[in-house]
């Protein structure tokens, strides 16, 4: 699943209570039927006439008891109050911060917290960090390496904070870089790479970039630190 972890824009009950309606619409809408609990309904009231026609039948259907929990996470959602955009009355608001190519924010205190809230709310069962990527430039160096430092900090950041999850309780069992290739990125096309073993779309030839000898070495060792 692609859950957001959601950040007020400011401290104010106005933003406080957009999160809230943005979590419903992201979050709640798909896990809470998922897990018994029917469509949350601070969002049905939100829909109203658009909201879908149910009957109580319909949710032991559509609840499951999940081997696991797949969690994509690239980036923190931070929304603020708009009254004029209905229905849900939110504006996406993009804060100061290091952004990768793809113009997502480098959070990885956003993954810690989005495993804490899964693992505290929902019974998922095991979790598996199932997509975990960024995007940056990735040039040849003049002797055929690819130098990425950016990927390999977002990597190392982000491992430390799945490291801090599971010392805290959180169930997690398992975590998959995005991805091993530079690849088709959806909207992107091939403009953005977020492979750590880079690709010449021309000839097709293959190079481990220095994040991937990294992550080799992550994979070995078992361990990892934050400051890598």
């Amino acid at each position: 699943m692609n859950p957001g972890q959601i950040y007020p824009a400011r401290e104010c009950a106005e933003d406080r209570a957009a999160t809230k309606r943005f979590d419903g619409f992201f979050n709640c809408w798909f896990l809470d039927p998922l897990y018994g609990r029917g469509y949350p309904e601070e969002v049905l009231v939100l829909y109203g006439d658009d909201a879908p026609r149910t009957r109580p039948a319909d949710f032991p259907v559509i609840a499951a008891q999940t081997d696991f929990l797949g969690v994509n996470y690239h980036n923190p959602i931070f929304v603020r109050d708009a009254r004029e955009n209905a229905p849900l009355h939110i504006a996406n608001v993009e804060p100061e911060g290091n952004y990768a190519a793809q113009g997502w924010i480098v959070y990885p205190l956003g993954l810690y917290d989005l495993l804490q809230r899964l693992h505290r709310d929902y019974p998922t069962g095991p979790i598996y960090v199932s997509a975990n990527e960024a995007a940056y430039s990735d040039p040849l160096s003049s002797d055929s390496q690819i130098p990425d430092p950016d990927r390999t900090a977002f990597l190392a950041r982000h491992l430390a904070s799945c490291a801090e999850a599971i010392a805290d309780g959180v169930p997690l069992r398992g975590y998959f870089v995005r991805s091993l290739l530079d690849s088709f990125e959806w909207t992107f096309g091939y403009s953005r790479r977020s492979g750590i073993i880079g690709v010449d779309y021309s000839t097709q030839l293959r190079t481990i970039k220095d994040s991937g000898r990294w992550y080799s070495q992550v994979i070995a060792e078992n361990s990892v630190s934050a400051d890598d």
